[in-house]
């Protein structure tokens, strides 16, 4: 829990990837002569992202695309948020 609070109210997702693969340059982490740098990059940014929406489907993080950029630890109990937006 200490890494997460150096955070204030979380780590975007790059920094997450960043703290738990330590992989400074993705470019040569893995070898790859038949795709071109974009397709790198692009192939790198699909892994991210299938990462983070896996890590939230088994509710080690929560992080809800497109609404928030923060990640939070564990999971987002989705009617208790529902309960009390609709109570306020």
């Amino acid at each position: 829990m200490a890494w997460w609070d150096e955070h204030g109210n979380g780590p975007t997702c790059a920094e997450l990837i960043e703290a738990v693969f330590e992989i400074d340059d993705w470019d040569a982490a893995i070898e790859d002569p038949g795709r071109t740098l974009f397709e790198r990059h692009e192939q790198r940014d699909l892994l991210q992202r299938w990462l983070i929406s896996y890590w939230t489907r088994l509710g080690t993080i929560a992080f809800v695309p497109g609404i928030d950029d923060i990640v939070r630890p564990g999971r987002v109990d989705v009617m208790a948020e529902a309960n009390r937006t609709e109570s306020a």
